[in-house]
């Protein structure tokens, strides 16, 4: 399916607007310490995947930088899926931190 590079960024746009969404369910049941621990992480980890997908935006057909299979999909699906697993494995470690140092 040829989208053009609207509909890539389309892609990029949408994935990252779901896993925003289901993070901001669970930091609305969350201590601010978590929250503002997750900022810090995505503060730094979103323009760098931005990057990443500009640039396979931006190379020829079915190339990027990396490899002949790796095109601007699959960094939208490989960035927003690493995003929500650290983004939970923060979540989950910041919770247990706070949670024992108050026991």
């Amino acid at each position: 399916m040829c989208l053009g590079e609207w509909g890539e960024l389309g892609q990029v746009v949408g994935f990252y607007s779901i896993v925003l969404f289901l993070l901001s369910i669970i930091f609305f049941f969350l201590k601010e310490n978590v929250f503002r621990s997750w900022v810090k992480f995505s503060k730094y980890y979103l323009p760098v995947a931005f990057i990443l997908i500009l640039f396979t935006i931006a190379s020829p057909q079915s190339g990027g930088w990396a490899n002949s299979t790796f095109d601007s999909e699959l960094a939208s699906w490989w960035s927003a899926g690493l995003f929500a697993l650290i983004s939970m494995g923060i979540i989950v470690w910041k919770s247990w931190r706070l949670r024992r140092q108050k026991v």
